[in-house]
């Protein structure tokens, strides 16, 4: 389960694995400071978890193509 958390909201949902799997926490407050500083930053992380999304929405359409062939 991941749980995004702020001071005023808690939103949670829920991952499965099939293999090996590494959980990442971030301090939110950090974070976003560290985003002020540097918006490059901040830049980089959004473009690499939108990579990632996209990649793994792309192997999901590959796999149900190929389930409806």
């Amino acid at each position: 389960m991941a749980v995004i958390a702020s001071a005023s909201e808690a939103i949670s949902a829920t991952a499965r694995s099939f293999g090996a799997s590494r959980v990442i926490q971030f301090d939110a407050q950090g974070l976003t400071e560290l985003f002020r500083k540097d918006a490059g930053l901040e830049l980089v992380l959004m473009r690499r978890m939108a990579e990632a999304a996209i990649s793994r929405l792309n192997a999901t359409r590959t796999q149900l193509a190929a389930a409806w062939a």
